[in-house]
């Protein structure tokens, strides 16, 4: 095997790192305080109805492109290849349909939360209830398996615990989300947004320059069977087929971006049925990039070890797959300043 750099973190990194995290809690700082004169359901909620289209369409691409996706996804694509890259197709189907069929539904109620949908059709407040127990068990298995990605992601390059990762982190977005309500977590999604596409484009780009070009990405991913395609077979037992990716991710896109209490908050935070609609239309493309983005860097981190003759996952550098990304970032040669920004 290759000679390689060392793969832990330096002064540098953790400075950007803790930059990222102060900066979210600043922001959450910054508008508890601008609010705190207006402490209404609507100022704290919905952020009076009146956010910004963009960041809000921002805001939902962030909410589901989370850690699990951010290095889960490379994964797929380093051990399975190109395939995975379809799943975007279903995304923005299902993001049409719910600009123009969900949303002209749901905006002029004037809702707070989706649940009360539930309870205004059906006249149940116990189906209301248990909705809403049922949403928020769902979001809370979420935020713990999100948090604990990241938490590996970091464990994998630094001597930080993972149970320390996922205290602050957890402590941190805890304090700018309950000081700054929905304006503060929209507003942290648009900063954490720019750090999410300033990391992607800069593996893929000095990434790829690392291996030898994208026709040299392109002939080793073909050689190790990586620039495979979906086939049209509508058999379900096949792992990857056009039809079971467009299936599964649109109704995976319809369920979450759709009726998902996240979801609705959001684009009922805008000031009118035009803008909610185009919420969902500004974000469908950035669930494309990042889809697209995050199987791109599993070729490459493929790319990259076999250009080196190295399999870290067989030599015992990283404990599952999901930490290929980083490791491979940080043995690369890129620059420190870029793998906190990954993270």
């Amino acid at each position: 095997m290759a000679a390689v750099t060392s793969n832990r973190f330096g002064w540098p990194d953790y400075l950007v790192v803790g930059g990222c995290l102060l900066g979210s809690a600043a922001i959450g700082f910054y508008y508890a305080y601008r609010g705190h004169k207006k402490t209404t359901v609507d100022n704290y909620l919905l952020g009076e109805r009146n956010m910004n289209v963009i960041a809000v369409g921002i805001s939902l691409i962030v909410t589901f492109f989370t850690a699990i996706m951010y290095t889960g996804v490379p994964a797929e694509g380093y051990l399975l290849g190109a395939g995975f890259a379809y799943y975007a197709a279903g995304i923005m189907v299902s993001c049409l349909v719910v600009a123009f069929v969900f949303v002209p539904v749901l905006y002029p109620l004037k809702l707070t939360t989706t649940y009360e949908y539930l309870h205004r059709r059906f006249d149940s407040k116990s189906l209301r209830v248990m909705a809403a127990s049922c949403g928020i068990l769902n979001s809370l298995l979420l935020s713990a398996l999100t948090t604990f990605a990241s938490a590996v992601a970091i464990a994998s390059v630094s001597d930080i615990p993972v149970l320390a990762s996922i205290s602050v982190m957890t402590l941190l977005a805890t304090i700018y989300t309950s000081l700054g309500g929905l304006k503060a977590v929209v507003w942290t999604d648009v900063f954490q947004y720019i750090i999410m596409l300033i990391g992607v484009l800069s593996v893929l780009i000095m990434g790829t320059a690392k291996v030898g070009g994208v026709h040299e990405v392109i002939r080793l991913c073909t050689l190790g069977g990586r620039m495979n395609h979906p086939t049209f077979n509508a058999d379900p037992r096949l792992y990857y087929s056009f039809w079971s990716m467009l299936v599964g991710s649109s109704m995976t896109t319809l369920s979450s971006v759709g009726v998902q209490q996240m979801t609705v908050q959001r684009f009922n935070s805008v000031s009118n049925l035009s803008s909610a609609r185009w919420s969902i239309l500004v974000g469908s493309p950035g669930f494309l990039i990042f889809s697209w983005g995050s199987t791109l860097m599993g070729l490459i981190v493929y790319a990259y070890n076999r250009s080196i003759a190295c399999d870290p996952l067989a030599n015992g550098d990283i404990r599952n797959i999901n930490q290929a990304e980083v490791l491979s970032t940080a043995r690369s040669e890129i620059e420190s300043i870029i793998l906190p920004l990954i993270i």
